[in-house]
C-alpha cells in the first residue's frame, strides 16, 4: 500500500512539473493568487462577489487559451510547408501537455480551476477535453507534414497538402495511418500519434464512467 502511494504522489509530482512548463499555469497563478486575496479578506462562509469575479476570470482565460490553441493548431496545419523543423518540437509539447493536463484532471483533480475530483463541471469538462483533442488531430497533421514520409501512391495533393491531415485523422479515429509510413521518423510518428489516442480515449471513457456515476448517486439522493 505504501509503495502504490509513493508511486501514485511521484506520478501527480510528475504531472504537476510538467504543467508548470505551460505558459497557462502560470498566468493561471496570477489569477489564482488574486481570488485567494479576496477570499483571506471576505467576512462569512459564503463567496465574496471580488472572489467570483476572479474565479469567472480563470474560467474565462481558460476557455479563452483552450480555444486559442485550437485557432493556432489549425493555422500551423495549414502554414506547415513553409515551417522549419524545429517547429515540430513546440507543436510536440502542446500535444504532450493536452494529454498531461487530461492525466491530471481525471486522475488526481488537479490541473483545473476548481482542482479537486467533484464533477460540477463536468460538462464543460468534457466539452474541453473534446476541444483539446480537435487540436491535437491539427497538431499532429503539422506534425505529420513537417516530419513524415509516406508512401501517398496516386493521391493527388494540393498548395497545403491534405495527406497530413487525412493520416493525423485516421489515426485520431481509427488507429490506423491513412498512407503507409516510409522511414523511422515517420514509423514513430505514427507510434506516438496511436499512444496519444489510446491514452487520451481512455481518460475520457474514465471521465464518462465517473459523470454517470456521479449522476446515479445524485439520483439515489
Amino acid at each position: 500500500m505504501n509503495n502504490a502511494r509513493r508511486t501514485a504522489g511521484a506520478f501527480q509530482a510528475t504531472i504537476n512539473a510538467v504543467y508548470w512548463a505551460s505558459p497557462y499555469r502560470w498566468f493561471d497563478e496570477i489569477l489564482k493568487s488574486r481570488q485567494n486575496e479576496a477570499r483571506a479578506v471576505r467576512q462569512g462562509d459564503e463567496e465574496s462577489e471580488r472572489e467570483l469575479f476572479w474565479l469567472d476570470r480563470r474560467y474565462i482565460f481558460s476557455d479563452f487559451y483552450i480555444l486559442a490553441w485550437l485557432a493556432l493548431s489549425v493555422g500551423l496545419y495549414l502554414a506547415h510547408p513553409q515551417l522549419p523543423h524545429w517547429a515540430a518540437l513546440p507543436i510536440a509539447l502542446r500535444c504532450l501537455g493536452i494529454l498531461n493536463k487530461e492525466l491530471g484532471v481525471v486522475i488526481f483533480g488537479i490541473c483545473k480551476v476548481t482542482e479537486g475530483t467533484s464533477l460540477s463541471a463536468s460538462g464543460r469538462v468534457v466539452t474541453l477535453a473534446l476541444v483539446n483533442y480537435l487540436t491535437a488531430l491539427f497538431c499532429f497533421a503539422a506534425l505529420h507534414g513537417i516530419l513524415g514520409v509516406m508512401d501517398t501512391g496516386s493521391f493527388a495533393d494540393g498548395a497545403v497538402p491534405l495527406a497530413p491531415l487525412l493520416q493525423a485523422m485516421q489515426l485520431h479515429f481509427a488507429l490506423s495511418p491513412a498512407f503507409p509510413p516510409v522511414d523511422r521518423a515517420s514509423y514513430l510518428l505514427v507510434a506516438a500519434q496511436s499512444a496519444f489516442v489510446f491514452f487520451f480515449a481512455t481518460l475520457i471513457i474514465s471521465l464518462f464512467v465517473s459523470i454517470l456515476e456521479h449522476r446515479s448517486r445524485e439520483d439515489r439522493g
